[in-house]
């Protein structure tokens, strides 16, 4: 599952998690590369929620995720990555300082800064031989929220606790809320 943020400033609740996933994990930045909608999208791979949610729901998957970024970056942090062993560390023990940092941004970007900001999901699942990837594209990812959760609290399925792929029907979900309106615009397509 790749991630490409262009224009995005982050809130401090993302800016938290952020902190919070990557002074908890054991990084070793790798390089993943996956077919896009225009192309390939190279990542550095990050710790975030699929690698714990995905194999609870299905049983052995072996999840990546990732951060897009340039080319040229993202084959630095790979060769890099023996480094993270001493990096992961430091990463935890600068965690109380970024905290403190992250206390003094704003709590959100502002309207005008959520509408210049994209988002692109690429998310690409492989058995055997046969492979199937998705791309979500979407603008003001805060501005969608709302009509993410009211979508997907009409639509739940199921009993007890489940991840997002079991208790919806992806399509059905995407095609729900797909569209633009002054909270933002999403599109998705199976690639």
């Amino acid at each position: 599952v790749l991630y490409r943020l262009r224009g995005s400033k982050l809130s401090r609740g993302t800016a938290r998690s952020a902190i919070g996933a990557l002074g908890s994990a054991s990084l070793s930045p790798s390089r993943i590369v996956v077919e896009g909608p225009e192309g390939p999208l190279s990542a550095v791979e990050v710790p975030w929620g699929e690698r714990v949610t995905v194999p609870l729901h299905v049983p052995g998957a072996h999840v990546r995720s990732g951060i897009v970024a340039p080319d040229a970056f993202t084959r630095a942090a790979a060769i890099a990555a023996p480094l993270a062993v001493v990096a992961n560390p430091l990463t935890r023990a600068a965690t109380p300082l970024l905290n403190k940092l992250v206390d003094r941004m704003k709590e959100g970007p502002d309207e005008e800064s959520r509408g210049k900001a994209e988002s692109l999901v690429v998310a690409e699942a492989r058995h055997g031989s046969r492979s199937a990837r998705v791309a979500v594209d979407c603008r003001d990812v805060y501005g969608l929220t709302a009509r993410l959760l009211v979508e997907a609290s009409q639509q739940i399925g199921g009993t007890g606790a489940q991840a997002t792929a079991e208790a919806l029907s992806p399509r059905a979900f995407l095609d729900a809320v797909s569209g633009s309106d002054h909270n933002g615009e999403l599109s998705w397509q199976v690639l």
